[in-house]
């Protein structure tokens, strides 16, 4: 089928592309409040008619759509050898006083199975406060607890968990009219997260004991190097005391020998004085012997012309 546009149905606005109507401000209010797809504006089909009605998913058309979805499902190994088969599971519908059309149960189901997979990766990633929405035990009944799931599997036997149940339960469920599993489903209150979650859970419980565990380890660790850099630094501040002590010693040793030297200079001085002293003394002395020696020759000299 191929689209001229798309029209809005809240404002009734006209779009040429998806790109354009996810950009539009009615989106969030149709997704979450209402719960409405975008309608396709069509161009005219072989058999020269319009699809311009919308269709309100309530709570039991919901589950009309996935009993009958798991009903066809289950009668067809594979989806994609049945070119009919939203065709087949919209006049299931129709059947039951839905009017809907092909494309939007396959828009349904896409839209579920994107909540059932976001909510299965929320739960797979955080223990606490697990996420739901209100089809979400039907899903995991249907699909099983997988984490790899995409809205394109919609179209393959493979992604359904109808494998791993009994031959028994099969035949059961398709003995069932489509209409008695509509009401058991509609008319049952809200059941608790199934045993998958739980698994969850258990997972979870083990990631986190696993992380408690780690964080324990690297609290350990941290000890550890808070000890030993403790006793490093208590190292290198006796080695710090070490070299104050070495170089007070080497001061007292230059103050020793600073004093040692100047007792010596002292004494040279005094001796270098003293010698100097009793040279000058020795001179004194000899002059005083010269001058007593020629008084002498004088004296003896003037005698000896006396009498003569």
């Amino acid at each position: 089928m191929d689209f001229d546009s798309y029209t809005c149905t809240v404002c009734n606005g006209t779009f040429i592309d998806m790109k354009d109507y996810s950009d539009h401000s009615c989106k969030p209010i149709v997704d979450e409040i209402k719960d409405v797809l975008l309608l396709p504006n069509k161009k005219k089909l072989k058999r020269g008619k319009e699809e311009s009605d919308v269709f309100y998913w309530s709570h039991n058309a919901t589950l009309g759509l996935l009993a009958a979805y798991q009903t066809i499902q289950s009668n067809k190994e594979n989806v994609k050898k049945h070119k009919n088969f939203w065709h087949d599971l919209a006049e299931k519908l129709q059947k039951l006083g839905y009017k809907v059309t092909s494309d939007q149960t396959r828009w349904k189901i896409n839209s579920l199975i994107k909540k059932y997979k976001e909510c299965v990766d929320y739960n797979s990633k955080s223990g606490r406060s697990p996420k739901s929405f209100p089809y979400l035990n039907e899903m995991q009944d249907m699909f099983g607890h997988r984490k790899n799931i995409n809205c394109d599997h919609t179209l393959d036997s493979s992604f359904f968990g109808a494998k791993s149940q009994s031959s028994h339960s099969k035949s059961e469920d398709q003995q069932q009219p489509l209409e008695t599993q509509i009401l058991s489903s509609s008319s049952s209150s809200p059941r608790q997260l199934t045993s998958p979650v739980k698994k969850v859970k258990k997972v979870h419980s083990d990631s986190a004991k696993t992380k408690l565990e780690l964080e324990k380890q690297w609290l350990e660790h941290l000890r550890m190097l808070s000890t030993k850099n403790e006793k490093e630094n208590e190292k290198l501040i006796k080695i710090d005391e070490r070299n104050a002590l070495k170089k007070e010693k080497l001061l007292l040793k230059q103050k020793q020998l600073f004093w040692k030297e100047t007792v010596l200079k002292r004494k040279m001085e005094n001796k270098n004085e003293r010698h100097r002293d009793r040279m000058r003394i020795e001179r004194e002395k000899c002059q005083l012997l010269k001058d007593l020696i020629q008084s002498k020759n004088l004296f003896s000299l003037d005698n000896v012309l006396d009498k003569e």
